[in-house]
């Protein structure tokens, strides 16, 4: 493709075009929050926790109202009620709130720039596997440059959500992991636990995808077993204590989790059966109790759809690779092969946020969730795409189509519907929510299911669906009522849920001597006392 440029005048060809990803997603980032703020419950999240964090050195708060009216669910999503204390806690996986707060403390902006960072890092590593894996430098800059240009990459880069830096440290502890397979230096090795255990910190499902990696460690250095077991376990002594002393702390449990019910989001049923079996119990069920049926249709609409020129060459380099006699580079690849397996089995068993949507979409928690699935598929594009050229003598061809799959992927990032221009459209949006927010008294309280993300913490929450669902209605009717006897001004918002319709809260409200009027706007419903 370039046998001209020399491998040192590739590099540094790379190494400009790093700057160039590194400056333009900066910049998107600037522009788009100038708009405004990309609002969501995990970027509310991190940045509520980050500053508990950077201000006063902790990852919980105290509510007052909650003890006042001894209840607990006054707060966001994403925390939890603890009983013992009173005092609102983070839920889960607190690495990136927590290196979040770190940046605040060496400047309040710099956490805008976390994304950036790590979407730069992901393409410097996935150049590095395509040197490790398909050992040509070509076809590994290819494999960065079309990563860098893919709709969810570019998607991601501008939300506060914890997936592009645990992205980036996933990519960067496989590759160490991988090259020490390949080379033994103890370097790597130890770059490679770090980096998984800080990977863990941010998102702990992520134990899960290094098992194939793993198996490749444990059958192939059988003459350095003691080294890298004791390497293994000092550093995952080193990580895990402190992380098991915070939730030890918070919830009670070293694995951090909650009471059932606790939890400031709608209170599962499942969930306390769950529970009530025990941490690991659980987490076993959430792994293997799979709705297997979800998969093929997750699959084509939030992978193949997306990007089709490029997950279908990546399907058929699957079969080139399973066709090659197996060296360490492609036993390699083929771990990462099998912890995408392993991605799609986790997560597209389930129905999460943006299933519903009938367009394509990137603004998906699907999509985040499968930033590093779509490293593994530019991987296997390239290889398949190297093992065609192979056959092909015309290279113009070749480069016409690489140019319109790159060409095609960067206007779908920017133009696609829900791509960056989604930002700008869901802004007027937030926009009259926020006005409307606005015109309440700042003492009011507005019970809503998932709008928080647009209320708090300029007016305080109350999430309703965090009651059981026995007393759900009565308990949300007497706090609604107990609440207006105290002069505390009460909205509601105007959510659709068909196993639980507003019009039955509001229906017993009113029952219970009290008068319900909903706004012009048909945002708020605002309750008062007869």
């Amino acid at each position: 493709m370039l046998n001209k440029i020399s491998d040192k005048n590739l590099d540094r060809i790379f190494n400009v075009y790093l700057v160039v990803c590194l400056l333009f997603y900066l910049i998107s980032y600037a522009y788009l929050h100038k708009l405004g703020n990309p609002t969501s419950p995990d970027n509310t999240i991190n940045l509520l926790v980050s500053d508990l964090f950077s201000n006063f050195y902790t990852l919980s708060y105290y509510e007052n109202l909650n003890t006042i009216f001894d209840t607990y669910i006054f707060g966001f999503r994403g925390f939890a009620f603890n009983e013992e204390t009173g005092r609102m806690v983070h839920v889960s996986m607190h690495g990136y709130p927590l290196i979040l707060g770190y940046l605040k403390m060496l400047g309040p902006n710099l956490i805008y720039s976390i994304n950036a960072l790590s979407i730069t890092v992901s393409v410097f590593y996935i150049y590095k596997f395509g040197l490790l894996t398909i050992r040509d430098r070509q076809y590994a800059i290819l494999a960065a440059i079309i990563y860098s240009v893919l709709a969810p990459i570019i998607y991601n880069s501008n939300v506060l959500f914890n997936n592009a830096l645990h992205t980036a440290l996933f990519l960067a502890s496989y590759y160490y992991l991988s090259s020490f397979i390949k080379y033994r230096h103890t370097s790597a090795l130890f770059l490679g636990v770090v980096f998984a255990f800080v990977t863990f910190w941010i998102r702990y499902d992520s134990v899960i995808y290094y098992i194939p990696i793993g198996i490749l460690l444990a059958t192939n250095i059988k003459d350095q077993f003691k080294q890298v077991s004791i390497t293994s376990l000092l550093v995952t002594l080193v990580m895990i204590f402190p992380l098991s002393v915070i939730n030890k702390q918070m919830y009670g449990s070293l694995v951090g989790f909650t009471t059932p019910g606790l939890r400031l989001t709608t209170y599962i049923l499942e969930r306390e059966l769950q529970e009530s079996k025990g941490a690991i119990a659980t987490l076993l069920q959430v792994i293997f109790n799979a709705e297997l049926t979800n998969i093929p249709n997750n699959v084509i609409d939030h992978i193949f759809r997306i990007a089709p020129l490029i997950v279908l060459p990546a399907v058929i380099g699957f079969f080139f690779f399973l066709r090659k006699k197996k060296d360490i580079n492609l036993k390699i690849l083929g771990s990462l092969n099998w912890s995408a397996a392993l991605l799609i089995f986790f997560y597209f068993r389930g129905v999460w946020s943006g299933s519903s949507y009938e367009e394509v979409s990137v603004a998906t928690s699907y999509s985040r969730y499968m930033m590093p699935l779509w490293a593994i598929i530019v991987l296997l594009y390239v290889y398949s795409f190297k093992s065609l050229a192979k056959e092909f003598t015309n290279k113009v061809i070749l480069k016409l189509i690489l140019l319109l799959v790159i060409t095609y992927s960067f206007s779908v990032s920017i133009n696609g519907l829900y791509g960056l221009s989604f930002f700008q459209q869901q802004q007027d949006e937030i926009e009259k929510i926020k006005e409307q927010i606005d015109d309440t008294p700042e003492n009011s309280i507005i019970f809503t299911r998932t709008r928080d993300k647009y209320i708090y913490p300029k007016r305080l929450t109350a999430i309703y669906m965090a009651y059981h669902p026995d007393d759900r209605v009565d308990s949300t009717t007497q706090l609604v009522k107990d609440l207006l006897l105290d002069e505390i001004p009460v909205y509601f918002t105007t959510e659709t849920d068909n196993e639980n319709p507003l019009l039955i809260f509001l229906t017993d409200i009113k029952r219970n001597g009290m008068n319900v009027e909903f706004n012009k706007e048909e945002l708020l419903w605002q309750v008062t006392l007869k």
